[in-house]
């Protein structure tokens, strides 16, 4: 039980990481308005609303990174429970982007994806993480 505790944890941090540095990609394309009134709803919707798709890319490749990553890691730390571990990580990166969804205007598409991507790559990564010859 504890190693599955501490697979969650580690892979929720790598998964951490891994979004963080897809974020601050995107950031570096496509830098932060300066102005003082960058904090308002609107200066925020128009900021999303012109967001190029490079940075929209690096975003969606940040959650689906982030999935494959932190399942992957929490799924090898946490040997007798492989699948739930990395499941848990996908639950909580499909929470995480509904809340950014609630907090950051984007195009519904960018929401649809953005849920729909972290679940499977941490799925799939849970069953990379599974050595040849055991089931």
């Amino acid at each position: 039980m504890a190693r599955t505790i501490l697979g969650m944890i580690v892979g929720a941090l790598v998964a951490s990481l891994a979004l963080l540095g897809c974020w601050y990609a995107s950031a570096k394309l496509y830098p932060l308005p300066t102005s003082d009134d960058f904090a308002t709803p609107e200066s925020l919707s128009a900021y999303a609303a012109g967001t190029p798709s490079t940075a929209i890319a690096c975003i969606l490749g940040g959650w689906a990174l982030a999935g494959l990553l932190g399942g992957w890691t929490s799924a090898k730390i946490a040997q007798p429970h492989r699948g739930a571990a990395a499941l848990v990580i996908g639950a909580a990166l499909t929470i995480t982007v509904i809340v950014y969804a609630t907090l950051m205007p984007n195009p519904e598409w960018v929401t649809v994806v953005g849920v729909l991507l972290p679940m499977p790559f941490a799925v799939a990564a849970g069953l990379l993480a599974i050595p040849r010859g055991e089931s």
